[in-house]
């Protein structure tokens, strides 16, 4: 990021702001941003609110009723069509049991 940012300054960053993030989900959030960053060799600037717009964090059964995903019933096998839906249509961030946090915008 281009003013060095750790976690604790992304979370308390992230505390000044209305979001529907869990801890665990900042914390993979911040991983995920810190590793794209080295492996695009781009520095992204610390927006709270473009990223709460860029990313999301949901449980399994709104995800796939925002998308019209049938589930089974059976909650592994929902989870997994979740996730390869996700997979298919945008970037999983991080898999949280039984939430995901994917990229709203691709």
């Amino acid at each position: 990021m281009k003013t060095s940012v750790n976690l604790s300054c992304f979370l308390r960053k992230f505390g000044e702001f209305e979001h529907e993030f869990s801890q665990p989900g900042l914390e993979a959030l911040f991983k995920f941003l810190i590793n794209d960053e080295i492996k695009r060799g781009v520095e992204i600037d610390l927006d709270v609110p473009s990223l709460c717009h860029q990313y999301a964090e949901l449980e399994y059964t709104e995800i796939a009723e925002d998308y019209e995903i049938e589930l089974s019933g059976i909650i592994d096998n929902d989870i997994a069509s979740v996730r390869n839906y996700l997979e298919e249509h945008t970037v999983v961030v991080a898999d949280l049991g039984v939430a995901f946090i994917y990229a709203v915008e691709c």
